[in-house]
């Protein structure tokens, strides 16, 4: 049996492992992007914050729910953090 290189044996281990990109809203936002001058968040940034928290709620949960839950629990989040 072949030996795998440390990079192999890290890429083939890595396959499996869920990441921020698996978690999507069922649909797709598009809008201008971040407006920096007034502090606006474009729709597409919104949804890349949410990903994100969503990624890290599900693992620090040990992915043990539906991806929805921890999208809609993710929205909520950033929706309080940018509204104040």
């Amino acid at each position: 049996m072949p030996r795998l290189s440390s990079s192999e044996k890290l890429n083939k281990n890595n396959k499996s492992q869920p990441n921020p990109e698996s978690f999507n809203s069922d649909s797709e936002s598009k809008s201008a992007p971040t407006n920096t001058q007034t502090g606006k968040v474009s729709a597409e940034e919104r949804e890349r914050m949410i990903r994100e928290t969503a990624f890290y709620l599900a693992e620090r949960e040990g992915f043990s729910s539906d991806n929805n839950i921890y999208w809609l629990r993710a929205e909520e989040q950033i929706d309080k953090m940018l509204n104040g």
